[in-house]
C-alpha cells in the first residue's frame, strides 16, 4: 500500500503477488491489487504525464498537492483521501486519446490500433520470476540466517516516542508507530502524523492492527530490547492505575443512574484521551456526573453521581466515538484532581439504607401506588416520543422479586427519572437521597405536578377557544387565571432549558422540558 500511494504501481503490483503466492489469502489484497493494477494500466507515458503537470495537474506529493491533503485530514466530508493521487489514472486513461485527435495533429483523426505493452509484458515476466523463485526455495523460514551487527536499533525506533516500538502498526501510507503512539495522534487529528494523509477510511475500517513482520523481527533480532520495551509498558500501565490513586476519572456532562443506559457521543480531545486511558487500564469504567456551571471551578460539577460500564465503543471515521454506558453504582465526590486534561475525583460509593420490618408494608402500598401510574404517564406520551426514549433508555425494566433489599433500589424509578422532565439540580438531589420511599415519593409528586399541566394547559385551551362575549364576569377571572398559570409553567420550563441540556448526551426531545426545575422543595419534601 505504502508504494500504491508513491505511485509506484508496478512494483506494488509485484509485491501483492509475492505475497499471495507465500500468504495464499488474495482477500487481503484483493482490493489494493485491483486499485494498483488499474492505476497502472490506465497510465500515461510519462512525457504526458510531464505535459500535464506543466498544465496544472498537480503530482502526488508536490507542494500545491499538500493543501487538498490537509483539507481531507480537516474534513473528510470532502471525500478527499491522501493516498489519492492529485493526477489520477482515470484522468490519464480518458485524456490520453486527446492526443490523436484532429484539433491535436492539425488533421483527421487517425484510428487509434491497440499495441502490445511492453510494460506489461514485462510486468508478468518479473511476477513468473519472483514466484519460480519462490517454488525453487527449499530453506524455510526459522532456517534464514540474518547478520546481527547489520542490524541497527534505531531502525526499530517509533519516531514519535523515540523509543523501541510496541506493537507496532503500520498506517496505508506505509509509516509505523507504537500502537499507543498512533493512538494518541489519532485524539487530536485522524492524519497520519509524518505526511499527514487522511486516515479516516483506515479509522472507519477499523483495521488497525499489529503488523506481524515487524513484531517477528523484533524479538528475533532485538530481544533484550524487545524485553525491556515490554517492561517498560506494563511499568507505564502501573503507574497509569497508580496515578489515578483511589481516584476514577470523570466525564462531566450530565446526570447518569444505575442500571439506565446512557448513550454518549465523545468528541473533545480530552475525554477521548479519557476513554483511551479506560481500555489501556482494563477498567472500561468511568464516572459520570452532571455540568452546574460553564465556569471553571472546583464547583464547576454535582458532588453526586453514577459510575458507568462502557458495553459497545463505535469509532467513527472522525476520530469521535459513539458510547454505549451502563450505570453500575452511585458514588459521592470527595476530592477533585485534574489528568491530561479530563477531570478526576477521589469517590465515595454508597447505597440505601435498609428498609426497616415495620416501614415495609407501607413501602410496598406506595410502590404499588407509583408504578401503575408511571406506566400510565408514559403510555400517555406521544408515540414518536415514546419511540426515542425507548431507543435512548430501552423498555420499563421488569420489577424484581428482592427490589426492597436491592443497593439502589428498583431500576425502573431510575429509568423513569431519565427522562422525567426535571431540572439537573433536582435530578442530582434524587440521585444523591438513600431513602427508596423518599424517591418513590418524589416520582409521584412530579406525575402529579404533571398531569396538574396538562390540566391547566387543556383549560388555557378552553378559554382562547371561547368567544370574550360568552364569559361571564366569573369565568373570565377564572380563564386569566388559567392562563397566567400557563404562562408561569412555561417560562419556567424555558428557563431550565439551560441545565437541562448537554453537549454530549445524545438528542433526546424530552431533554429540554425541564419546567419541575423550580419546585424543588415540593418534590423532594419527604412524608
Amino acid at each position: 500500500m505504502a508504494l500504491t500511494g508513491l505511485g509506484r504501481y508496478e512494483d506494488a503490483i509485484l509485491s501483492f503477488s509475492v505475497s499471495v503466492a507465500l500468504d495464499h489469502d488474495m482477500g487481503a489484497v484483493r482490493h489494493e491489487m485491483t486499485h494498483a493494477l488499474h492505476r497502472f494500466l490506465a497510465g500515461a507515458p510519462a512525457g504526458y504525464r510531464a505535459r500535464c503537470n506543466s498544465l496544472g495537474v498537480l503530482a502526488p506529493y508536490s507542494l500545491h498537492g499538500r493543501r487538498p491533503r490537509f483539507l481531507a485530514a480537516s474534513y473528510p466530508a470532502l471525500n478527499c483521501s491522501d493516498c489519492e493521487d492529485s493526477f489520477s489514472g482515470e484522468e490519464d486513461f480518458l485524456q490520453v486519446p486527446q492526443k490523436f485527435s484532429s484539433t491535436s495533429l492539425g488533421g483527421p483523426a487517425a484510428p487509434v490500433v491497440p499495441q502490445e505493452s511492453t510494460r506489461l509484458r514485462s510486468l508478468v515476466e518479473r511476477i513468473f520470476q519472483e514466484v519460480e523463485k519462490i517454488k525453487r526455495m527449499d530453506v524455510k523460514l526459522e532456517d534464514l540466517v540474518v547478520n546481527p551487527d547489520l542490524v541497527e536499533q534505531s531502525d526499530f525506533d517509533c519516531v514519535l516516542c523515540c523509543r523501541t516500538l510496541w506493537q507496532p502498526v503500520t498506517t496505508p501510507c506505509g509509516h509505523t508507530y507504537c500502537w499507543m503512539c498512533l493512538d494518541r495522534c489519532l485524539d487530536y487529528s485522524f492524519a497520519c502524523p509524518l505526511c499527514m494523509t487522511s486516515l479516516a477510511d483506515y479509522l472507519s475500517s477499523s483495521q488497525k492492527a499489529v503488523t506481524e513482520v515487524i513484531e517477528h523481527s523484533l524479538r528475533l533480532l532485538l530481544p533484550a530490547e524487545y524485553l525491556a520495551r515490554q517492561v517498560t509498558h506494563h511499568q507505564e500501565l502501573s503507574e497509569l492505575v497508580q496515578l489515578w490513586g483511589g481516584q476514577v476519572p470523570v466525564f462531566v456532562c450530565t446526570t447518569g443512574f444505575p442500571g439506565v443506559p446512557c448513550p454518549l457521543y465523545v468528541y473533545e480531545p480530552r475525554y477521548r484521551v479519557m476513554m483511551r486511558h479506560c481500555a489501556e487500564a482494563g477498567t472500561r469504567e468511568f464516572g459520570i456526573v452532571a455540568c452546574l456551571t460553564k465556569d471553571p471551578g472546583n464547583k464547576s460539577y454535582a458532588e453526586f453521581g453514577t459510575m458507568l460500564e462502557i458495553r459497545d465503543w463505535i469509532l467513527l471515521d472522525s476520530g469521535c466515538s459513539i458510547l454505549t454506558t451502563v450505570g453500575v453504582r452511585r458514588f459521592h465526590v470527595l476530592t477533585r484532581g485534574e489528568r491530561d486534561g479530563y477531570d478526576t475525583a477521589k469517590v465515595e460509593y454508597f447505597r440505601d439504607q435498609p428498609i426497616p420490618a415495620d416501614k415495609l408494608p407501607d413501602l410496598k402500598y406506595l410502590h404499588e401506588r407509583v408504578r401503575p401510574k408511571a406506566w400510565q404517564w408514559f403510555n400517555s406520551l406521544e408515540a414518536e416520543l415514546q419511540s426515542e426514549i425507548v431507543r435512548a433508555f430501552g423498555q420499563m425494566p421488569e420489577l424484581e422479586e428482592d427490589w426492597p433489599s436491592l443497593a439502589d433500589g428498583p431500576v425502573w424509578t431510575w429509568w423513569l427519572l431519565a427522562f422525567l422532565p426535571l431540572s439537573q439540580e433536582l435530578k442530582v438531589e434524587i440521585l444523591a437521597t438513600t431513602s427508596l420511599e423518599k424517591r418513590l415519593r418524589a416520582i409521584d409528586k412530579t406525575l402529579d405536578r404533571i398531569q396538574a399541566a396538562a390540566v391547566i394547559k387543556q383549560g388555557q385551551d378552553v378559554a382562547v377557544a371561547t368567544r370574550p362575549e360568552e364569559l361571564t364576569s366569573n369565568s373570565r377571572h377564572q380563564a386569566n387565571q388559567t392562563q397566567q398559570t400557563g404562562e408561569s409553567l412555561y417560562e419556567q420550563e424555558r428557563q431550565s432549558q439551560h441545565t437541562a441540556t448537554s453537549s454530549h448526551q445524545l438528542p433526546h426531545p424530552i431533554f429540554n422540558a425541564s419546567f419541575l426545575g423550580d419546585n424543588r422543595e415540593q418534590v423532594m419534601e419527604s412524608s
